[in-house]
């Protein structure tokens, strides 16, 4: 299915098992402001696995979008919108924060904003993995989480922390990484 969009899968003839791959929208990074180096948004939320479909039935399948761009250096990022199917839902990406705020929570979280050393957005248990943090002694955000793995943390006043670690799939016949975190480095 092309992104952003929507569609049915029908299935006309025989019931049987289907594999699956739902990946929401990622969030989009944070503003920047002053020196600091924006944080990174988090993935979509990923799930895969196998489902029963049924002869002469309909499946919706919605793909969601990934977040807004920041329009400017004192906004969040936008969170990525949610993508279902056979009745699951994969959460959409937490956004990225600006300079001195938390990251948002969604399927993975977005990191937090340089010089806060506070929350980091929190990723969706089965699904993505909290972003990454920075430190009270240095402005450089964190990145989004992933799929596989945590968002890093800022290291340095001007640099953000890397994007979590997607995870592979060869669900389209070799094998891909996806929905890794936004980050800056």
């Amino acid at each position: 299915f092309p992104s952003h969009d929507s569609d049915n899968f029908v299935v006309t003839k025989g019931s049987g098992t289907c594999d699956y791959l739902i990946i929401a929208g990622g969030g989009a990074g944070g503003g920047t402001i002053w020196y600091s180096a924006a944080s990174g948004g988090g993935a979509g939320g990923y799930l895969s696995g196998n489902t029963v479909v049924n002869s002469g039935s309909t499946y919706s399948i919605v793909v969601g979008g990934g977040g807004a761009a920041t329009t400017g250096d004192t906004n969040n990022g936008n969170n990525g919108s949610n993508s279902t199917a056979f009745g699951l839902t994969a959460i959409g990406g937490g956004g990225g924060a600006r300079y001195n705020i938390n990251g948002a929570s969604g399927g993975s979280g977005g990191g937090n904003g340089g010089g806060n050393g506070g929350t980091v957005g929190q990723g969706t248990a089965g699904q993505g993995y909290n972003g990454g943090s920075s430190t009270n002694t240095n402005y450089g955000s964190g990145g989004g989480g992933g799929a596989g793995g945590v968002g890093q943390n800022g290291y340095s006043t001007y640099y953000g922390g890397n994007g979590g670690i997607g995870l592979a799939s060869n669900i389209t016949g070799s094998s891909v990484h996806r929905a890794g975190g936004g980050g800056l480095s």
